[in-house]
């Protein structure tokens, strides 16, 4: 309650209560909402979401940490972030040194294998979830097709398969 409060009516967070909004801080703020069970997009103030908010400031994302930090917001908030203006998985290979790390420190390098691990993880729960719609339906097509639904021998109907010698099996 108290955070949903805090928004501002431009749909960010800042650092404090009526302070003026930053996607940083509006960032975090949308990970305590996402760690609630909130979804970010569905908080609004004067018809503006935290989401809104940081696709308007998505200039502003610049450093290793507000990419990370975003990507995981959008991960939560169900958005792709490869699609938010600008593609924050490609910044943030980019921006990954030789040795596997981000900028050198434990801290960047951590919430960088976070964020492309939520962004994979994601993707597998998509892909999951379409091979769940389809593998149904794809179980009864063949069940149809190779099932046999009736047989009629000499005006004879019965739901059992029959043998092809004259008796049902």
């Amino acid at each position: 309650a108290w955070l949903s409060a805090a928004q501002n009516p431009d749909g960010g967070f800042g650092i404090a209560p009526e302070t003026p909004s930053s996607p940083v801080m509006t960032g975090w703020a949308c990970l305590g909402l996402e760690a609630s069970g909130r979804n970010p997009r569905d908080l609004r103030s004067d018809g503006q979401t935290p989401i809104s908010y940081l696709r308007r400031t998505a200039g502003e994302i610049r450093s290793v940490g507000d990419m990370e930090r975003t990507a995981l917001v959008l991960v939560g908030a169900g958005l792709d972030p490869r699609k938010f203006g600008r593609d924050l998985v490609a910044r943030l290979r980019n921006h990954r040194l030789a040795d596997g790390s981000w900028p050198g420190q434990v801290n960047p390098t951590a919430f960088g294998i976070l964020a492309l691990l939520a962004i994979l993880i994601a993707a597998v729960g998509i892909a999951l979830g379409l091979l769940a719609l389809i593998l149904p339906g794809i179980y009864l097509l063949v069940r149809w097709y190779f099932v046999p639904q009736a047989v009629v021998v000499e005006g004879y109907t019965d739901a059992r398969p029959y043998s092809g010698s004259g008796t049902y099996s």
